[in-house]
């Protein structure tokens, strides 16, 4: 069997594809090239009936597990007994977590703290290990609501979790011990030493080095390892295991103890460390290739080749939990671990220079996580090579051994060595200045948007040919030409996301609020009409979230990114309330943005103010518009009808867009009100209108009768927030469309709207229910 692993790893591998896939096509064609490959490498009989029976055992355990993957709770209980397994998070005034009910089944908490002195009580114990009474209700959660998000309810899925919890009143909590939350607690308390005596720059980047935690890392910083593609080193990795075994094994060999009794220990302090570690995907494959190693060692003093042991790994791992194969950190770690190993007879062999095998092992490191980056984040970094080159041995060499090294020291002598504390982080912060201006460096990063599945597939098929040819070509004529075939994939991905024949227009879900995404044919321009926001209010410092949740950089880049926006042509903003501006900043900041158009008004919000500054510092023009001024793209004359005259309501002083698209006659009206209705009806009387954007989301005061007889709209879209305590869109207004026959697509109920056209015919589709032709 030695040297066949990783062919029983890939036959477990496609049981698991075949066993979540819905399409029957696809399940039997995987099936098929898994038959093909049998037959390509000649196995044996016996071979042939092992990944046959290989096969059958994992689709059976994950069709077992998918089976009986759903609740067992009712909606309408109340009342509630949750262990906490984990440590809770505290983001301002906003409680989560995870625990388990007194069935099993585990659930979302979530709680709104009261009071600072409660949030101090909860920071003190953070529930690891209590079990509380608690009452409350359950909520689903919402499904994904807009092309390219996040989709939490699948995450939360695919954890087995199927409610949120949402406490209303805590009772009786007791704390419980065992052997797991011990180790839990010690992983707890050394994070809080690191917090406590470390200063932040060292104590954020220590925790996630030595504990896997970064949650206290700089969101900011975090971003920029992100964007250059070296995020990877804040995990855990293979390095850093083999560092710990390493400095242990040498410390007990140096005390006296015998190598098989160190290799007993370090098989015992393994399982451990992994939970000390924070029990991420990487380090798990990393601590569980290292037990299997030793393992074997001891037993036999016969070692299997590490193909061969990250292969068992995998098997073992994808068994116990076949819904790990979801997992980003999973694919990554696992996919960048068989390129290096596949890759160590050849392009590795250690006979090569040291800095030769760091740029080839750099280089195959981004290929092999090339088309899960895409798929994930929709771009790559070009500087992100050179990156790793400069940030791999300065992490490896001198970081990680320096945290270890300190940290420890630190235990035993206590503040003692604070004076060695000093240097690192003035060390620390010129690194983190270094990777935020490498973050920043412009035209560094290539947005191609997320490619389809078959894109992703020919992507992997390519980079396993270059790798190939790569290592087997004898010249180097034939290694560049081997790029081809990938570089042409990687073009045509762009192309697809860039020149389309169709344009679409996107009502994106932003919640209350408005964000509308132009993209004409080809995609040669996007506008993009408000970006929504989140309205707050004045709360207390201890209220005040770390981690916010923040439109622009959390639903409406994405949605950009994901369609290959890399610069937009006109952000638009119709007026200065928060809902329809409060993502402009994260946008302007993050995605070039060649035009800022403003109303041309006097009475601008503070929020407006502070744009115009951010866009001028990001070289961006800022233009001020009112009625009659208008600009032609791509055979649409895009016409501002409004504000006509400054009244007092900013609403009515909304920017409002006349335009014909897709054969469709738009007007989008931002939050306009009755008043500048009448005023628009006025200077406008019979504006041709197939779609209206219906103003201040359902508003009773907006969308008057007058209006709707006037200008006669076929279908009228509603931007709204879900539940929103406005209670819009207003019955009276639903009332009024209703009695027009008007087609009424809502983001409440429908999430994102997209009308999807083709010169003068188009289709609108919804996020949530696909497939309304309008003829």
């Amino acid at each position: 069997m030695r040297g066949r692993w990783v062919y029983f790893a890939m036959a477990s591998f496609l049981a698991l594809v075949i066993a979540f896939q819905t399409n029957i096509m696809i399940s039997v064609s995987l099936f098929l090239l898994l038959i093909l490959c049998l037959y390509y490498k000649r196995f044996t009989k016996q071979e042939v009936i092992f990944i046959l029976v290989i096969v059958l055992i994992f689709y059976t355990k994950a069709r077992i597990d998918i089976i009986g993957n759903h609740s067992v709770i009712k909606q309408n209980k109340t009342r509630f007994s949750v262990s906490f397994q984990d440590e809770v998070t505290l983001n301002g005034s906003l409680l989560s977590g995870y625990a388990k009910d007194i069935t099993g089944e585990k659930l979302l908490v979530k709680y709104r703290m009261k009071t600072e002195k409660e949030k101090a009580r909860f920071d003190d114990e953070r529930l690891l290990g209590y079990t509380c009474r608690v009452t409350g209700s359950l909520n689903r959660v919402n499904e994904q609501r807009n092309p390219n998000a996040f989709d939490y309810q699948s995450y939360l899925n695919h954890h087995q979790i199927h409610w949120q919890l949402v406490v209303d009143q805590w009772g009786e909590c007791n704390e419980r011990n065992g052997p797991l939350l011990l180790i839990k607690k010690q992983r707890q308390r050394a994070i809080a030493v690191l917090e406590f005596y470390f200063p932040n720059t060292v104590a954020s980047l220590a925790s996630a080095l030595l504990f896997g935690e970064r949650q206290i890392l700089d969101p900011a910083l975090e971003k920029s390892y992100q964007k250059l593609g070296i995020i990877h080193l804040l995990a855990i990795s293979g390095a850093n295991v083999a560092l710990y075994v390493s400095m242990i094994h040498y410390v007990g060999v140096r005390a006296g103890v015998t190598r098989e009794r160190m290799i007993v220990i370090l098989l015992l302090y393994l399982p451990i460390f992994i939970y000390l570690s924070g029990a991420s995907p990487s380090v798990f494959r990393a601590a569980m290739m290292m037990f299997v190693f030793l393992f074997l060692r001891l037993l036999s003093h016969s070692r299997l080749a590490s193909l061969d042991i990250c292969s068992i790994t995998f098997m073992v791992y994808v068994f116990v939990s076949p819904y790990i194969l979801f997992d980003i950190g999973f694919q990554l770690s696992f996919s960048v671990t068989f390129a290096l190993l596949l890759s160590t007879k050849g392009l590795l062999k250690p006979s090569r220079g040291p800095f030769s095998l760091l740029i080839k092992a750099s280089f195959i490191s981004q290929l092999s996580s090339l088309p899960i980056v895409l798929y994930n984040f929709y771009e790559f970094s070009l500087l992100s090579l050179l990156a790793n080159l400069v940030y791999i041995p300065v992490f490896s060499i001198i970081i990680n051994p320096l945290f270890i090294v300190l940290f420890f020291l630190f235990l035993i002598f206590g503040e003692h060595v604070s004076f060695m504390i000093d240097p690192v982080h003035y060390t620390l912060s010129l690194l983190n200045q270094l990777t935020v201006g490498l973050a920043s460096v412009p035209f560094q990063t290539v947005t191609i948007g997320r490619p389809s599945m078959w894109i992703i597939v020919i992507l992997i098929c390519c980079i396993a040919f270059l790798l190939y040819k790569w290592e087997t070509g004898k010249t180097w004529k034939v290694q560049l030409l081997s790029a081809i075939p990938l570089l042409s994939t990687l073009i045509l991905s762009y192309g697809l996301s860039h020149f389309s024949f169709t344009g679409q227009i996107t009502f994106v879900d932003v919640g209350q609020g408005d964000s509308i995404v132009i993209q004409d044919g080809f995609h040669k321009k996007t506008y993009v009409i408000d970006t929504g926001g989140i309205v707050s209010f004045q709360d207390e410092e201890w209220e005040k979230q770390k981690y916010p949740f923040e439109v622009g950089n959390d639903i409406l880049i994405p949605f950009l990114k994901g369609k290959g926006v890399s610069a937009i042509d006109k952000l638009i903003l119709t007026h200065g309330d928060m809902d329809h501006i409060g993502g402009a900043k994260s946008v302007l900041q993050t995605i070039k943005v060649k035009e800022l158009i403003l109303p041309y008004v006097s009475n601008r919000s503070k929020l407006e103010d502070e744009l115009i500054q951010v866009a001028r510092e990001m070289k961006t023009t800022v233009i001020f518009v009112k009625n009659g001024m208008s600009w032609a793209e791509n055979g649409s004359i895009y016409k501002i009808v409004n504000p006509i005259l400054e009244l007092e309501d900013r609403n009515d002083n909304s920017i409002v867009i006349h335009v014909k698209i897709g054969g469709l006659y738009w007007l989008f009206t931002g939050d306009l009100g009755e008043a500048g209705e009448e005023k628009l009806l006025k200077e406008y009387p019979t504006l041709p209108v197939d779609v209206l954007k219906i103003g201040h989301h359902g508003s009773k005061s907006s969308t008057s009768a007058h209006l709707l007889e006037a200008y006669k709209p076929k279908v009228a879209i509603i931007s709204v927030g879900k539940t929103n305590r406005f209670g819009h869109p207003h019955q009276e207004v639903l009332d009024r469309l209703k009695a027009r026959n008007i087609k009424v697509f809502r983001t409440d109920t429908d999430g994102a709207i997209s009308y999807t056209f083709e010169q003068e015919a188009g289709t609108f589709s919804k996020h949530i229910s696909y497939g309304i032709p309008i003829k």
